[in-house]
């Protein structure tokens, strides 16, 4: 029979666990924001400052002692890429906790738009992510991770948008700095509401 303090004891462990599998996930969208949004300061406090980013394009990388250097270095690469707007959808993560450290794999959905030989397409992909965590100041992030090709990628011709020309100032997904999430507190305060036109 299990005594009140024993089903204390379960209930605070059962807590702790969803605590740390929701810092992990959350560590696991913050990653998909930084990179859509090519923002290297977001990206940096994912990482370990020892972390190891292995992806199916690239030899293994590694932080050496600094998380900020290792997401400058990473953002630059972004830039440069042809993918020049990225979404990156995250909708699963499964984690497995082994006290300070964790495993987690999550599933990834990823929308490019791109040009390849002068033509506008859309590169529309599967990711996986294979991750080792680490808590290390009582803090989550990612000590080892591995982007696997997700099995699926489809290129289609891309299709404008015929009302780009009507979108408001500020109506588009941007990079770093000038996307308004990063104004988003103060936008989305009732008084900060534009006025319609007459």
């Amino acid at each position: 029979m299990t005594t009140p303090a024993g089903r204390h004891d379960d209930l605070e462990r059962s807590l702790r666990e969803l605590l740390d599998k929701q810092a992990i996930r959350e560590v696991c969208l913050i990653y998909a924001r930084a990179t859509e949004r090519r923002d290297a300061e977001a990206l940096a406090t994912v990482f370990h400052d020892d972390a190891i980013y292995e992806h199916f394009q690239a030899p293994p990388a590694r932080a050496n002692g600094s998380a900020r250097e290792f997401a400058d270095k990473m953002v630059a690469e972004m830039r440069a890429a042809p993918i020049k707007v990225k979404g990156l959808m995250i909708p699963s993560t499964l984690v497995e906790l082994e006290g300070d450290v964790a495993f987690a794999e999550s599933l990834g959905l990823s929308l490019n738009p791109m040009e390849i030989n002068g033509e506008q397409v859309t590169y529309l992909r599967t990711l996986r992510y294979l991750d080792r965590f680490e808590r290390r100041d009582g803090e989550w992030r990612i000590a080892h991770r591995i982007v696997l090709h997700g099995g699926y990628e489809r290129f289609e011709a891309a299709a404008p948008s015929p009302f780009v020309e009507h979108f408001a100032p500020g109506g588009q997904s941007l990079s770093h700095p000038d996307d308004l999430l990063y104004q988003m507190r103060e936008r989305l305060r009732p008084e900060a509401v534009p006025t319609a036109g007459v």
